[in-house]
């Protein structure tokens, strides 16, 4: 039958097969492994990508200075070690000698410097510069050691020292005619879409698009003796219920997240007796929510942005039936959330939480507070502007348009008009990250192990991942408290009063964490649980190859 992991807050380890470091019989060296994702990824950048599933992707390829163990405990990866001044201004790493790139290329300091001055750079594209404004300096004291120096104290200074490396040899160069490379123009390098180069155990092979991308062994990987996988190949299905009837049937994949609605009846299966996947269940640090946009003129010259007026925020939140939700399309499988951050961090905090029960007559009467008088077609109306918007989600993830249906159903009975819209995932993508247009839309974050909320929250980091222009000088103030301290004491506090101000003043409604349900096929060995998904995927194998396939 199915086996059965569960992992709650407290991390809990299951490693499966031989420990790290040791080197298995050549017999288990070989394969295919299969891995079903929802869509295809935007670009294979790892500085400037914004979703998830292109994580998933570049994360095969790409490495950085050190990387989280399944305690969530940083441990070295490019770099073998590492030390802090006394005054904790500078940090110096001592990078591991003899990594390659794929194409053969020496790994060396000068690409950590060019990585991470590329995002400090003015003319840089991506979203991350915010992670690096109190980098004073990076220094290439010699081709294996790098010292990165600090205007002041940073929390996260090492989570985001922890950045995947890109080869300074590929992005710098125009690799038809070997000219300098705009960093303005670095969106449109190439080497974003096709003949990927990285430092790590899987090497770029193909991607066709809406089908699969695939990846091969890299026979000249810094760790010994590992991957073992022959190939890699992510299928891509064009859609999350495509991929789960690829895991419901069995013989397609070996690896994929269940659908949170799916996983009963994946367990029924075990239960009568299919041994065909082993279940990991676990909380994750992630987080579903319904943003509400606040960019000035975003409903047109005259028209007020309603988003602006808490009252509407609050009346939004009253008629989310959220309880409901987990229940009906997520079979149980999350929980509720009230804030930014979810119970599996360090930082969490329920103290003193606004907490938004349903409620439509308190919603009705917030919106009747506002000025938004109930007219005789069902509607309301302020100044002669109708209270409509837009609600957009990606069409890939059923789940969210169920979400945008009951949320459209919930607010017409206020007489509240909702469009909604259900989107190709990158056009998505850029009407809520580029443009920043959307009205409203349901999204979800993959948080970072650390807890620094600056380009989601802050007021001056509209040009980063606050799309929805929120801005509160309190919540600014706590969010500089906590990244301007290496002190956990302090940061815990100071998170903990931004969780009460940002679940009062809504800049999102905070909807849901869900659980997430691996599957991987059984007869894979090698892999590490944690709290946060299934990790060193380079020990990964098939514990019989010639039965793999």
């Amino acid at each position: 039958m199915f086996k059965k992991t569960i992992l709650m807050a407290i991390s809990l380890v299951l490693i499966v097969g031989l420990a790290v470091g040791c080197s298995p019989p050549d017999t288990q060296v070989g394969g295919t492994f299969r891995w079903g994702v929802g869509s295809d990824p935007a670009l294979m950048n790892p500085i400037l990508y914004q979703d998830a599933t292109s994580g998933e992707f570049i994360d095969r390829m790409f490495e950085g200075l050190i990387r989280y163990d399944e305690n969530l405990e940083r441990v070295p990866l490019l770099a073998d070690s590492w030390d802090f001044a006394d005054d904790f201004l500078s940090v110096t790493f001592y990078l591991k000698e003899g990594v390659l790139w794929h194409d053969g290329e020496p790994f060396t300091s000068e690409d950590v410097v060019f990585t991470f001055e590329t995002m400090m750079h003015p003319d840089y594209p991506g979203v991350r510069a915010s992670m690096f404004s109190t980098l004073e300096s990076i220094v290439a004291l010699d081709e294996h050691t790098v010292q990165f120096n600090l205007k002041e104290e940073f929390g996260p200074v090492m989570n985001n020292l922890g950045f995947n490396i890109i080869p300074k040899h590929i992005y710098s160069v125009n690799p038809e005619n070997g000219e300098p490379w705009p960093i303005a123009d670095l969106m449109d390098h190439p080497n974003n879409y096709d003949n990927v180069v990285g430092t790590g155990p899987f090497v770029w092979k193909e991607w066709k698009t809406g089908e699969y991308i695939s990846f091969t062994r890299n026979e000249n990987y810094h760790v010994e003796g590992v991957p073992y996988f022959e190939e890699f190949l992510m299928t891509i299905y064009g859609g999350l219920e495509a991929m789960m009837m690829a895991l419901e049937v069995g013989n397609e994949l070996d690896y994929g997240t269940i659908q949170a609605d799916k996983v009963a009846d994946m367990e029924k299966k075990g239960q009568n007796g299919d041994e065909t996947y082993e279940l990991i269940t676990y909380d994750g640090l992630s987080y579903s929510y319904i943003g509400m946009n606040q960019k000035e003129g975003l409903f047109g010259e005259g028209n007020e942005n309603f988003f602006q007026d808490l009252r509407v925020r609050q009346a939004i939140a009253h008629a989310a039936p959220i309880e409901d939700m987990i229940q009906n399309i997520y079979s149980g499988n999350a929980y509720r959330l009230h804030s930014s951050v979810p119970r599996s961090s360090w930082a969490y905090s329920e103290e003193g939480l606004t907490k938004y029960d349903y409620d439509l007559e308190a919603a009705a009467a917030l919106l009747d507070e506002a000025g938004w008088e109930l007219s005789a077609d069902g509607f309301r109306y302020k100044n002669g502007q109708k209270l409509s918007f837009e609600l957009a989600t990606n069409a890939s993830n059923q789940m969210r348009v169920d979400v945008i249906t009951i949320m459209q159903d919930e607010l017409t009975k206020i007489g509240v008009e909702v469009r909604l819209e259900a989107m190709e995932w990158q056009a998505f993508l850029d009407h809520v990250t580029k443009e920043k247009d959307a009205h409203a839309f349901v999204l979800g974050w993959n948080l970072a192990v650390d807890p620094d909320a600056y380009s989601i929250f802050h007021s001056a980091a509209t040009s980063n991942n606050n799309s929805i222009y929120y801005a509160n000088e309190e919540a600014d103030y706590w969010i500089m408290k906590g990244r301007n301290s290496l002190d956990i004491e302090v940061r815990k506090e100071a998170y903990a009063e931004l969780a009460k101000i940002l679940s009062h003043d809504l800049p999102y409604v905070f909807l849901f964490a869900p659980k997430s349900v691996d599957a991987i096929r059984t007869g894979i060995e090698g892999y590490t649980v944690g709290q946060t998904g299934l990790f060193f995927m380079e020990n990964w194998r098939y514990s019989n190859v010639e039965e793999a396939n």
